[in-house]
């Protein structure tokens, strides 16, 4: 295990030595390894095994998970921005402190600052059974209401710890550091690769609750399978722990194994959207699906002072 006492704060392009003294500290050839993209931004580059994984220290955001022997699982549009201060369009993008649209201050970022913010990296373990790297967002936020009387600090402490063994696990710790209680709200933006997302089935949505977006939050029962035919916009309500996407077409099954959520979020922005947004591609839709463990909504937590919150998810492949 490699630990750090004394980092200091990455941006989002650094100098070659820079990215040396990186690998130097915490890189080990063909397990971690750091190297910057064609645009400059840092890219962390994991290996297992056979399974391969990949995220930027821009937003602790993963961009690629591709198990041994499996096609890439994440979908990433072929329009996304990969820029400084730009949110990843696909992947794993980490909305924190709160999903969507701020409640009451509509100036705010959708879906938080975590996304686009600056992390650095705290421990590596490369162990016999996984390959481990845990990072903290470093960058204070411009809000004061997410600061520090002195404006020194941020009044929550962030972790994302990012493993991958023969399957891959990313979790959000939320702690707060201040001397009040402080509400948050979280989501993995899962972000699905489908062969066809008019195929795919979610058995375990059957029969729960959701409130649709497109219909003004209204509360509905999903009395059958779900079948993505148009835009999709729900919050499903107390999901159980394992979801699974079934796949025909690309033979296979993704399983979410999800804990610290109360919501699973469930999204795909259908033909009209896609082609308004720059960043997607405009037939992306058929292709991707994104089921995301989520605090959201009314759902977020209330954490005392000095309290932690998780918010996991696993994610598992199988062939048919």
């Amino acid at each position: 295990m490699t630990t750090a006492s004394e980092i200091p704060a990455l941006t989002p392009a650094l100098t070659p030595a820079a990215l040396d003294t990186l690998n130097q500290q915490f890189g080990h050839p063909g397990r971690i390894d750091f190297s910057l993209d064609p645009q400059g931004l840092v890219l962390v580059q994991l290996q297992f095994e056979q399974h391969k994984a990949s995220f930027y220290l821009q937003g602790a955001h993963l961009t690629s998970y591709q198990p041994a022997q499996c096609e890439e699982v994440l979908w990433v549009s072929s329009c996304a921005v990969f820029a400084p201060g730009t949110a990843i369009r696909g992947g794993i993008p980490l909305c924190w402190p709160w999903f969507g649209a701020h409640e009451t201050l509509h100036d705010r970022p959708q879906h938080g600052f975590a996304r686009t913010g600056m992390f650095e990296v705290r421990e590596v373990e490369v162990a016999a059974g996984y390959t481990r790297v845990c990072c903290a967002l470093v960058q204070l936020p411009e809000f004061d209401e997410w600061l520090s009387p002195d404006k020194t600090a941020g009044v929550m402490e962030m972790l994302v710890d990012i493993c991958l063994s023969t399957d891959l696990a990313v979790s959000v710790s939320s702690r707060n550091l201040a001397a009040a209680p402080v509400t948050v709200g979280a989501a993995l933006h899962t972000y699905l690769r489908v062969g066809d997302v008019g195929k795919v089935i979610v058995p375990e949505l059957k029969d729960l609750y959701y409130k649709d977006k497109l219909r003004g939050y209204e509360q509905r029962r999903q009395d059958q399978p779900l079948v993505v035919e148009a835009e999709v916009d729900r919050v499903y309500l107390a999901p159980p722990a394992r979801v699974t996407l079934h796949d025909p077409l690309l033979k296979r099954d993704i399983q979410l194994h999800c804990s610290g959520n109360n919501d699973l979020v469930v999204w795909n922005p259908g033909a009209d959207k896609a082609l308004a947004m720059k960043d997607f591609d405009d037939r992306g839709y058929l292709n991707m699906l994104c089921l995301e463990p989520a605090l959201a909504l009314t759902n977020v937590i209330e954490l005392a002072p000095e309290e932690i919150h998780v918010l996991r998810m696993v994610l598992s492949v199988s062939a048919h």
